[in-house]
């Protein structure tokens, strides 16, 4: 039925008259439907946008059908729905106060498809609060001032890297900039990371509300996450989060000590 409409869709483009229009409307529901392959890029009106339902009926909307149902529906979006880690979604929080005093993961990228990816975490008995941000396809070096501000914003401790890729150079430049730095060789499986760290804590972690795209896009990546993802910048950035706590020294910013 996809490609059928597909078919539809180009021979109406064929027989089009000079400067005339087709006008789509619709909900995309693949990734490969006309929608997303053949029609110009759409303006889109997710629910939050359209004023229509209260934010006590949007949630009791989102709690009656499966992440991947609400995301097509109501956000025309896509999202993974089958054989993805991470099952549900979050409990999210407001107050930006309760990531204080935290500390930052970045996963950095230094070219090629990869993305860099950077989680603040601030925990409370046993409950992660996290705030992420993805900027996919982008070079660290483009999202240093993103990352300081959101260190400053967000009144972080330690920022926290591995050193395999770069040999301290991204360190170096953190801590130019001012930032309490702390790096680590990593050796263990992505894999076995993410299905033991972030998996482990998903059911009690919660998640900053947030209007930036890079959260956005943060959050679409670590619940589409399956093994063996194409990308997993993101969940690998949480679960090194996660394994770092109780595991490290953190420079406490607010309390001026270590």
């Amino acid at each position: 039925e996809r490609e059928r409409t597909k078919s539809v869709y180009r021979e109406l483009q064929n027989v089009r008259n000079r400067g005339g229009r087709i006008v789509n409307t619709g909900t995309p529901w693949h990734r490969d439907d006309a929608i997303s392959t053949l029609m110009p890029e759409a303006e889109r009106w997710p629910i939050s946008r359209t004023g229509l339902v209260s934010p006590e009926q949007e949630a009791a909307l989102r709690g009656s059908m499966t992440r991947s149902l609400f995301a097509a529906n109501y956000e025309l979006r896509h999202v993974q729905s089958e054989g993805v880690l991470f099952q549900g979604e979050p409990a999210t929080f407001a107050e930006r106060s309760l990531l204080h005093d935290g500390y930052m993961q970045v996963d950095a990228a230094y070219g090629g498809s990869d993305g860099t990816a950077v989680t603040c975490v601030a925990w409370h008995g046993d409950v992660p609060y996290v705030h992420g941000e993805l900027w996919p396809e982008t070079h660290v070096d483009r999202r240093l001032e993103r990352i300081r501000l959101l260190h400053d914003e967000l009144r972080l401790g330690t920022v926290h890297m591995e050193r395999n890729a770069d040999k301290g150079y991204l360190a170096e430049k953190l801590r130019g900039m001012g930032l309490p730095v702390s790096t680590y060789q990593e050796h263990e499986n992505k894999f076995v990371k993410i299905s033991t760290h972030a998996r482990g804590v998903w059911s009690r972690l919660e998640r900053l509300e947030s209007d930036e795209q890079a959260s956005a896009d943060y959050w679409d990546e670590v619940m589409d996450y399956t093994e063996g993802a194409e990308h997993d910048d993101a969940p690998d950035s949480l679960a090194s989060a996660v394994r770092l706590h109780g595991s490290g020294v953190h420079a406490n910013i607010l309390m001026g000590g270590i």
